[in-house]
C-alpha cells in the first residue's frame, strides 16, 4: 500500500497589515504568532481527524517579524515536494504563504511532520511549523497478526480476535480459511456498524481463532486468510503463532562444545525461571557424561526474594583435539528433578564434537 506524503507548495506573496491574521486548517482567522525571525499565523496546522481517502489543504501565513528578510528554503522532514514560492521577499506588511497538501493514503493514525523556513544569511535549523493530523484509515486490520503466548502443554487457551474495518458502504469480507495444525476457525461475525460519525462510520467485520493445544513444547505456525473488497489488499493474510513452553523456563535448552587445540576448562551457568512464580525447588541433579568423574554440577545461592529462580554451574574439562584418533561427538545429558507437577524432569542434552 501506498505510504502518505505532504505536499508543500509556496505560493505567490499576497500583501496585508502586520495586525492582521491568517486562516489556519479549518479556515478560522488564526493570529500571527512570533517564531524565530518570523511571524507565522497559524503557529501550527492541525487538520483533526481526517479519513485517508481524503487529500485536505491548509495555509501558512509568513511575514517578518522586523525589516527585510529573504527566504532561502523551504523543506519538510518528510522528503516531500517542494516547490519554491515565485517570490522569497518578507516584510512586517508582506505575507507569503506557504499551501501545505497532506494526501494521508496509507497511513492511519497521529500524523505529525514539519515544514522547514530557512531564511538567508541566518545559521541554525531554520524555523520549524508543525502539521498535524488524526488519520483515520478506509481499511483498518487489527491485529496484523495473533500469537497466543506462555502456553502449557496440553492447554487450550482462549479465541483470539481480528477486525477487519472499512469506511466504505459497500465493503465486504469472504469467509475466511485456517491453514496450519492446531488453529481453526471459531466464528465469522458482521457485518455490523460502528462509529461515532457519519463520515467516520465503518462497516466492520469479526474472525476468532482459537487453538486447539499440544503436547510438545515448540513454536507453531498458522496462516488466517480471507478475500476483501478492497482494490489495494484484495487478501489479507493474519499470521497466527502459538508459543507451548513448560512451566519452567531453562536457559540454555542446550549445551554444545567443540574441541580445540588445547584442553579447556568450561563454566557453564544454567538458569531455570518458575513462569508463574511460587517457590522453585531442586531436589536432584545429575550429570549423564562418558567422564562422569571430571563434571560438576553446584547450586548456586539464591535470591530470597526470587525464590522463582534458580541458578546451577555446570563445571568441567574438556580434553584436546590431539587427544583423539578421528572425529568426535560425544552426546550427555544433565538431569533435574524439580517439585512442579507439571514438570517434574528437565533434561538438558550435552553435545561435544570435533573433525579433524
Amino acid at each position: 500500500m501506498a505510504l502518505a506524503c505532504a505536499v508543500l507548495v509556496v505560493g505567490l506573496a499576497g500583501c496585508g497589515d502586520a495586525g492582521g491574521g491568517g486562516m489556519d486548517a479549518g479556515g478560522a482567522v488564526a493570529e500571527f504568532h512570533r517564531i524565530g525571525n518570523l511571524m507565522v499565523a497559524p503557529a501550527e496546522l492541525d487538520f483533526g481527524r481526517i479519513r485517508s481517502d481524503e487529500p485536505v489543504e491548509g495555509v501558512f501565513h509568513l511575514r517578518s517579524s522586523g525589516g527585510t528578510r529573504t527566504i532561502d528554503k523551504v523543506e519538510a522532514t518528510c522528503g516531500c515536494t517542494v516547490v519554491e514560492p515565485s517570490t522569497k521577499r518578507l516584510t512586517p506588511n508582506r505575507t507569503v504563504d506557504v499551501v501545505v497538501r497532506l494526501n494521508p493514503r496509507g497511513r492511519s493514525g497521529p500524523f505529525q511532520k514539519s515544514v522547514i523556513i530557512r531564511l538567508k544569511g541566518e545559521t541554525g535549523q531554520g524555523v520549524s511549523l508543525a502539521v498535524k493530523a488524526k488519520i483515520e484509515p478506509v481499511l483498518d486490520v487489527g491485529p496484523r497478526a495473533l500469537r497466543f503466548a506462555g502456553l502449557r502443554p496440553g492447554a487450550r487457551p482462549k479465541p483470539l480476535t481480528v477486525r477487519v474495518s472499512s469506511l466504505h458502504e459497500d465493503f465486504e469480507v469472504g469467509e475466511g480459511k485456517i491453514e496450519g495444525e492446531g488453529f481453526r476457525l471459531v466464528a465469522r461475525k458482521g457485518p455490523r456498524t460502528v462509529g461515532d460519525a457519519p463520515r467516520f462510520q465503518r462497516k466492520e467485520f469479526t474472525f476468532i481463532v482459537g487453538f486447539d493445544g499440544a503436547k510438545e513444547p515448540g513454536r507453531y505456525r498458522g496462516l488466517l486468510r480471507f478475500r476483501c473488497a478492497d482494490d489495494r489488499e484484495p487478501e489479507i493474510r493474519i499470521p497466527l503463532i502459538a508459543d507451548v513452553e513448560y512451566p519452567i523456563l531453562v536457559r540454555p535448552l542446550r549445551l554444545t562444545w567443540a574441541l580445540g587445540a588445547e584442553p579447556q576448562k568450561i563454566r557453564q551457568p544454567i538458569r531455570l525461571l518458575r513462569r508463574k512464580g511460587g517457590r522453585l525447588k531442586i531436589l536432584t541433579s545429575k550429570v549423564e557424561w562418558p567422564t562422569e568423574d571430571s563434571w560438576r554440577l553446584k547450586e548456586l545461592a539464591g535470591d530470597p526474594a526470587l525464590p522463582q529462580v534458580k541458578t546451577l554451574v555446570l563445571e568441567g574439562r574438556l580434553p584436546a583435539l590431539a587427544d583423539f584418533d578421528g572425529p568426535v561427538r560425544t552426546e550427555g545429558r544433565i538431569i533435574l528433578t524439580v517439585d512442579a507437577e507439571e514438570q517434574s524432569e528437565i533434561v538438558i542434552p550435552l553435545v561435544l564434537y570435533a573433525r579433524r
